[in-house]
Parts: C-alpha cells; structure tokens; sequence
C-alpha cells in the first residue's frame, strides 16, 4: 500500500518517530516525482504522539476533571522517588543502580499495561525483583492517583474506555468526529512498522473500529529476492566497503534512497561517523573547510550532554557549584563557549593552573590567580582585565547552594548564571551548535517542569538532575533530507529503499540475546510473547526481520566480520545460506578519503634545508638569560623555538607534591635561614634549641606560604610530614655548614650584566663571601647533579660558570669557586670545583679534583678563559640565527624538550 493512498481522512501511525520522519520525506519526494509544488502535510506520528494528542483532544473537550499526562522525565522521576523513598527489604539485594531500575520498572508497568495485565495479578513465580516490583507499582499508582496524573503507557486504557464505556466521552467522540463519525476528521487508521501488536493495542483499535474507524495495516515494502552475501576482514573494513558501495549507487543513481542498517549502532556510531565523512565528504573535517551538504545521516544522536556547547555549559555550572577539578577549570577556560575575552589569555590562565598543579579550583581561587597574572603583566585593562571582571562578577551572585528550592527557580537560576558567563560565547554558531544552544534551553524549561512532580531540592541536587537529563536526552541535529540512512535495527523496518546494506549479521550478534525484563517473572513474559523475553522469541522475530529486509529494496547486501579482535567470526545461520558475492566487482568507486586525498592534490614536494633564522636584532630586548647557554648547547633548534619563538610545552599537571614544588620549598626554607643567620658565626653562636626554634618557625613560614597557593594539596597530614621533611633536611645541612671554614652569606640581589654578548640577570641561588674577600657561587639542587656538566663545548648546565664571568667582570671581587649543594636525603653535600682546596667538604682544587673535565685547562683561571671561549661561540651562533635541529645526545636530549612536533626530528 503506497503513501499516495494517504489524504486528509487517513492517519499513518508508525511504530518509531525515525519511521515517521523517513516516511514524510517519501511522501515529500513523490509529490515533487509527481510535479506538484504545494501540498497538504500528511498526518503521519509516531503511535506515541497519536495517544497524546487523541488524550489532549478529550481533555479540552471535557467539562470535567480529567488527569494530567505526564510527560517521559516526570514518570521517570516518579518512578526514581518510589525506588528511593522505599529501600529493598531485608530479604532483597540493595540496588547498585537506582536510575537503571527505575527505567526498568518504568519499562515493566508499560508491559503490563500493554497485556492488559495488573500488577497485584497473578503473575506467576515471584522473584524478589517482581515482590520489589509490585511495591514501588502500588506506590506509583498512588503518586498518580494523588497527584491526578497518568502515564503514557496508561493513555491507551482510558481511551479504550471513552471509547466503549462513557457516554458522555463517546458522543465527544462522535462530535469530534463530524457528520462521517470518525475521531479528529478521520476515518482511516494505517499502521506502518508494527510487527506485532499489543493486547491493549488491538482492544484500542477495535473501540474505534466500533466507532466506524478503519483500522489498517501498511503493507511493507516487497521486492523480488536480489541479496548477496558479503564477509570483511574486520568491522572497520565492513563500514568502509558500506560507505563506498553507498557513495556508488548515488553516484549511478542520484535520486536513490540508500539504507545501511548496523546492529549495536550505538556501540560504533563514533567510528562509523569518521568512516563516512572521510568517504562522502573527505577533508570536510579540517579546519576551515567548508560543510557540505550532508549525503548522509545517522539515526541515532547522541546524548545532549556529550555536545561541546552544552558539555561547557554543564561545566560552568559546576564551577558555579563551588569547585572543578584541574582538567575541567581547563576545558572550561578554553571553551569557544564562554565569554570573557582573549582565548590566547586564557589558555596562559590554564598552563598558570596546571604549573600550580592543584588537583580542583574554585571560582574565587580562579580569580585570586587571573587578577595575580593580569597584575604582573599590566593587563588589568586588556585582554586579561575582561575575563578576571568576568570572573569577579560571577563570583559576587549570591547563590545558597543549600536551601532547597523548587527545580523550576533552579532552572531560571541556571539559565541567568549561563547568560552571566557569556555562554553560548561570541562568535557565530554553526548550524548544529544553534540547534544544540536550543535542545539545552528547551531541556531547562523540561527540569522546570519537573517541579509538579519533584520536591525541593538543593544545588547539588538540582544540577544532578539536570546533569542526568541532559546525559539521557539524544540530540541529532536536523540537516534535511540525506540520501543515505544509517539505521539500527528497530528504525529500519517499514522504509521502502532503492539500496540496502545489512551489515554485522555473523553469529554472535544475529540473533540479538534476549534480554527479558528484570521486574517481571520470564515464564510469563515467554508465554504472552513480550518482546526480548527468550530466545526464541528473539530467534522467530530475527528470521521475520530478516526475511522482510532482503525484500526491502531491489538490491540488498548482506554482509559480517571474519573477525572480531582475536576471535574468529562466522555468518549468521540466518544469512549463510545466501550465495557469497565478488568483492572486487561490488565496488568500482575508488573515491579518495581525506588522506588520499591530500596527498593525491599536493604539489611536488619540494625539500628546503633552512637550519638558520635571522639574525636576532640586537637592538630590542634579548630576553632568556642564561637559559639560552643551556639551549643552545642542548639544541641550538630548541634556543630558538623557546626563546624566540616562545614555544613551550604544557606541563602535565601533578596533584600531589611533585618534585619541582618539594625542590622549591628546600630552596626558599635556605634562603630565608641564611637571611635571619647572615653568616656560618651566627650559625654557631646559636644553642640548639635557638636553632631548632628558627628551623622550625622558617619551615613553617614557607609551607604557610606555599599552602596559600595550594590550600587543596598543602594541607593536614601532607602539611605535618612536609614540616617534617624540611626541619629534618635543614638541620642535616647546617651542620655541614657549621663544619666549613668561615663564611658570610651575600644579601640577595638581582643585576644584569652582558656576558659573551647576551644580557644575564645575576641571581645565584646564594653567594659566599670568603674570610679573604673572594666569592664562592652555590646552586641548590634536589635533583640529579654533576659538575661535570660545566664542561665541554656544550655544557649541559652552564649557570654557575656563566655567573662566575659575570662577577669577575664586574670587579669587586673574584669567584674562587663553584658548587652544586645537593640537597637529598641520604646524599647531602658539596660537589664543585675551586681554584684551592678546603673552601668546603667536597669542593677540590683543580689539581686536585677527579670530575671528569677537570683537567681541560691547567688551573682555575685558564678554566675560567676557557668558558668564555665555548660560551661565546654559542652565544654568537645563537644570534647569528644558528636553528639546526641537532640535539647534544640524541634519544636523551629530546626526551624531555616537548618540542619534538616542531622540529620532527623523529622524521629524519
């Protein structure tokens, strides 16, 4: 029976709304065949739209009270309160998963109802799921019977009754019906896609077949058997050879109307979306590239909550809930969606928050951060004052996030708070991204509506609901009418199609396991024929399915995987009997996908060795300091890509105390110690409970400080054993220094001086003053050390050497010597080289010393001019423009350096 039988006396009832919407555009596509350039809308709905509009037209026909319908989340939030107000007995198993058993009871009282059946009946052997089951349904039934509410599921009985049993209700249905007697002006009924119908279906439509209704099935779609079999390598393999047989048939017919039904299309809708844009549309996904009009579209969306623009708008309002974690206040910050200036400040925002390495941030400590940054760069009115006033502002709303409120003040309360943040952001929104912005206003006003059936709840409360509607809801935006359907099982039947694919029909997946309802005893559900109740109700509606899908379309393909992982895979007994086709002859589009494509449309590769950049321009500012010694020698590519380029990698956030942090927090606590100290003679005229008393008021000083910081890491037990830690690591220390020969620690001071050619910033860890007025240079180190580092024509750590020229050059006084203070447990001390012995424990002369390197020059002087020769070629090969990507230690260098994207040293 076609769609041209249809006119304004017949409503087309479909099984799904996916049934319904291929429907309308098969009727749209023949009224254009047919010439026509205006016509009436078919009255084609899904059969849960038609019960809800027969139900709104008795209610506004009828004087009387009548209860209200609820809608999908309102019966399942019921559902939700009876499982949590009335806990398992003691008999019965706690429940893992209340929203899962409430979907599930939801699901068995719309069984019984569609058998007719009540839940205190006899339903046969009761489990204590069923007892669970019948207490939570007497519960509901008086929620609804309280609240004068009804549920979908319950639509149809009333009907029925209206229909059959009130007089009243029956002559509003002759009214509504007009002179020909027949509800909402019709006076045909035709059903698409119901393979089976329900007890309380066929009572339905018998009332109105009694009122002079027609009732009709739709015949399906028949064709002669043309299928051929089909097996791949792999499921990815399947989906290609799916994709490319698609693009052919419109290729040779562009008016076809392709389906492509995938069992389990959930499970791979992700990939399979890669898979057909790279073949209908290749490079479409890139950046920048125009979105052509989609050939094809898949039936099942997503959920709501897994959209970028709603997913940053979820975030915002757990940021508004006080706390996210560090990879959310991230996203949050980077998103397209959220208003507040500069994106470039932004992202320096979240690299601030991943170098302070907290494990969770709030919306003040996130301003007390923004308003520090912009402070320090002088952009309080710039691209960094926008967002910290952002910040600012959404801090000063006065939310109580613990009063309990009714959902719908909740939801206005969301949507003010999304608008506050400048969500849905600045720039214009693709198409899909408005339907989305629109799908999430329309699902706030939903929470709102929950209000009649929720009680009060608080923030937290209210944003979980939210949370879990918009995880539940699907969302797939509207692009028009595509050639190609991708379906899942359930979606496909009832559609008359030029081409069909069947794909991922092997053994374990076709038939689909039966899966009976938990809540209702199984015998029973395998004898009334409930669907999914047992395998063989599975095995009896697969072969129908089956059977009515390879006469669906004039050409069918059926096809299935060798293999799935390590597990070898065989044909559905369903489908091994069709005869196998060619591969090779099936498919002659050879229609390039995106890489292909690139590489098939790029110009002939042309090789530039371009190892030097311009010079650097010595009049502006040459910012680095020393740390361009030590990149130059490491890489003199990595100088130039972090120096002027101002590459650097994003560090990998650690929420605990990282070794970094521990290293500065020993660094500060010797600073501040050798500040109030000033020398080794105050240092031994202190008794040892002075000193005790001081070594442990500075350790606290600096975690106080360094807690300020970090309030979510620094703090109780972690606090104590870090207080611990540094008094125990300070005592260690200051008697190695208590045993030194006598010395006084320089006031720190920071000043530039131009060393071989570049501008130095002089800040050595700590400056010792000798009893004979000469300088012995220290650099504090937590980690891995070795002076022999200082050697070389590419010394791995020039600083101390670097400082030491600097000093010289200034002339108050000479350096006689260089040390690394290791600072770990279990291996303190000096480490270094002097121009005499005895300047301290493990700082030897020249002639003395073992450190490999030491003997490259005769003594400490001829060291010294030795050092300015190699540090002076690399400061000249650093402005010269000197780029090459070669690494001092190849495999080792690169290691840690991040900036392997940018050189490709991998590709060499």
């Amino acid at each position: 029976m076609g769609l041209d039988t249809l006119d304004r006396h017949t409503t087309l009832i479909t099984i799904n709304r996916r049934l319904s919407r291929v429907l309308h555009g098969e009727y749209e596509r023949a009224q254009l065949a047919a010439g026509a350039t205006v016509w009436e809308s078919p009255d084609i709905l899904p059969y849960p739209s038609w019960l809800q509009r027969c139900w709104n037209d008795v209610v506004a026909g009828t004087d009387g009270a009548l209860p209200a319908l609820l809608g999908a989340e309102q019966d399942l939030s019921l559902w939700e309160q009876v499982i949590a107000q009335r806990p398992p007995a003691d008999t019965e198993p706690a429940l893992l998963q209340s929203t899962a058993a409430a979907r599930d009871a939801q699901a068995a009282w719309a069984l019984l109802r569609g058998w007719q059946l009540h839940y205190d009946g006899d339903l046969g052997y009761a489990s204590d799921e069923v007892r669970a089951f019948r207490r939570w349904a007497h519960d509901y039934a008086s929620l609804c019977e309280a609240g004068k509410w009804m549920d979908l599921a319950s639509v149809a009985d009333r009907l029925i009754d209206v229909a059959r049993k009130d007089s009243q209700a029956s002559a509003l249905l002759q009214g509504m019906a007009g002179s020909s007697g027949e509800v909402h002006g019709v006076r045909r009924l035709l059903l698409a896609g119901f393979d089976a119908i329900t007890p309380q279906q066929q009572s339905l439509f018998a009332a109105l077949g009694e009122r002079g209704i027609r009732v009709e099935k739709r015949a399906a779609p028949s064709h002669d058997v043309n299928a051929l079999r089909f097996d791949f390598a792999t499921q990815d393999d399947e989906l290609e050879a799916a994709a490319r047989w698609a693009r052919q048939r419109l290729e040779d017919q562009a008016s076809a109307s392709v389906g492509i039904v995938v069992p389990g299309l959930a499970r791979v809708r992700h990939r399979l979306a890669v898979i057909f844009a790279d073949v209908f549309a290749p490079g479409a996904t890139r950046p920048g590239s125009a979105q052509p009009t989609p050939l094809f579209n898949i039936s099942l969306g997503q959920p709501l909550a897994d959209v970028p623009v709603v997913g940053d708008a979820l975030l915002g309002l757990c940021a508004m809930a006080g706390w996210l974690s560090l990879a959310d206040a991230g996203r949050w910050l980077l998103s397209p969606y959220l208003g507040g200036g500069d994106l470039s400040w932004r992202a320096r925002l979240d690299a601030e928050l991943r170098r302070i390495g907290e494990p969770r941030y709030s919306l003040v400590h996130l301003g007390e951060i923004a308003t520090r940054m912009a402070g320090a760069g002088g952009a309080s009115h710039g691209k960094a004052g926008f967002h910290v006033a952002l910040l600012e502002a959404l801090q000063r709303r006065d939310v109580s996030r613990t009063h309990a409120r009714a959902v719908s003040d909740w939801a206005s309360e969301f949507s003010s708070w999304l608008v506050d943040a400048g969500w849905p952001g600045e720039r214009a929104l693709t198409s899909d991204e408005y339907q989305a912005v629109q799908a999430f206003r329309e699902l706030l006003a939903t929470l709102a509506a929950l209000a009649s059936v929720l009680p009060p709840l608080d923030f937290a409360g209210a944003l979980t609901k939210l949370q879990q509607l918009a995880a539940r809801q699907l969302f797939q935006p509207r692009t028009g009418s595509a050639p190609v359907q991708v379906l899942g099982v359930l979606e496909a039947a009832g559609a008359d199609y030029s081409y069909l694919w069947l794909s991922g029909l092997h053994h374990q997946a076709w038939p689909e396991p039966a899966r009976p309802n938990p809540f209702l005893p199984v015998k029973l559900q395998r004898a009334l024929g409930m669907p999914r109740a047992g395998s063989e109700q599975q095995l009896g509606w697969a072969r129908a399915w089956t059977a009515r899908m390879l006469v669906s379309a004039p050409e069918v393909v059926v096809s299935h995987p060798r293999q799935q992982g390590d597990e070898p895979l065989r044909p559905s007994a369903l489908i091994a009997g069709l005869p196998l086709g060619d591969r090779d002859a099936m498919i002659t589009s050879r229609a390039p996908g995106d890489i292909q494509g690139v590489q098939a449309g790029a110009p002939i590769l042309e090789i530039l060795d371009d190892q030097v950049a311009p010079a650097v321009d010595t009049r502006l500012p040459v910012r680095g300091g020393v740390s361009v010694f030590k990149d130059q020698a490491a890489c003199p590519f990595r100088a130039f890509a972090v120096h002027r380029l101002g590459a650097r990698d994003v560090e990998a956030p650690d929420s605990s105390l990282d070794s970094r942090v521990r290293g500065n927090l020993a660094h500060r606590l010797l600073e501040l110690l050798w500040q109030a100290l000033g020398g080794q003679s105050r240092l031994l005229a202190l008794s040892a409970g002075e000193r005790g008393d001081l070594v442990r008021s500075t350790a606290k000083r600096v975690l106080d400080d360094e807690a300020r910081r970090r309030p979510q890491t620094l703090r109780g037990r972690l606090l104590a054993l870090e207080q611990k830690r540094l008094e125990s690591l300070a005592e260690a220390w200051l008697d190695i220094e208590a045993g030194r020969a006598p010395f006084e620690v320089e006031a720190e001071h920071s000043e530039s001086r131009n060393v071989a050619g570049l501008p130095v910033t002089l800040r050595p860890d700590r400056i010792d003053r000798l009893a004979d007025g000469q300088l012995f240079l220290v650099d504090y180190k937590t980690g891995p050390s070795d002076p022999r580092d200082w050697f070389g024509e590419r010394p791995g750590e020039p600083q101390l050497p670097v400082y030491a020229l600097a000093m010289d050059d200034i002339g108050e006084a000479r350096v006689v010597g260089l040390a690394f203070a290791t600072l770990r447990p279990g291996d303190l001390g000096y480490r270094g080289l002097a121009q005499d012995d005895g300047l301290a424990p493990g700082v030897n002369s020249v002639s003395a010393s073992k450190l490999h390197g030491a003997r490259e020059a005769a003594d400490w002087d001829a060291h010294k001019s030795l050092w300015r020769e190699r540090l002076t070629r690399l400061a000249r090969a650093y402005l010269e423009g000197d780029a090459r990507v070669d690494p001092k230690v190849p495999g080792a260098t690169c290691r840690y350096c991040g900036l392997q994207v940018l050189c490709r040293i991998h590709e060499q």
